[in-house]
């Protein structure tokens, strides 16, 4: 990966049967990017940890293996475009597939496609799993709302 990630953020995980993050205070309809980080930490084989992953209500990884996209202890980022709902959130949802929990090492909020910027300053910093804050994400420090349980993997 080309950009500065702490090591920290694929050292733990958050995992559950099904979580969520809400990301609040954007502005509705404002297109984002929203990076997503995994480093498979438990299982060594193809097929052990299947799950899926949506945003907003989109699916935007069905079935999805991160073994098998990126091996054991590999670091795996996935980046999607998201405009925010109509209360100005953006909601990623991660449940089960067909094979154990879902899990996230780490998210974030990318810089804004903006067309012209908002009252809030997002930077390019990383939440890690366990921070259950924007603390890294945002600069204006506001709380993530979540569900879920998390650990040093499963």
């Amino acid at each position: 990966m080309s950009e500065s990630i702490p090591q920290a953020v694929w050292q733990t995980c958050r995992w559950n049967s099904s979580f969520t993050y809400t990301i609040p205070g954007l502005t509705a309809g404002t297109t984002y990017t929203v990076a997503l980080d995994w480093a498979e930490l438990t299982w060594k084989a193809v097929g052990q940890r299947i799950f899926n992953v949506a945003i907003n209500g989109t699916t935007v990884l069905n079935n999805f293996d991160v073994y098998a996209t990126a091996g054991y202890k590999t670091a795996l980022q996935k980046q999607f475009s998201i405009a925010a709902n109509s209360s100005g959130q953006i909601v990623i949802a991660f449940t089960q597939g067909t094979a154990d929990n879902p899990f996230v090492s780490g998210h974030r909020d990318l810089a804004a496609v903006r067309r012209n910027a908002d009252a809030h300053s997002h930077t390019d910093e990383y939440a890690d799993a366990h921070s259950y804050t924007d603390e890294y994400a945002h600069s204006d420090a506001q709380s993530y709302t979540n569900s879920g349980n998390a650990g040093d993997g499963d």
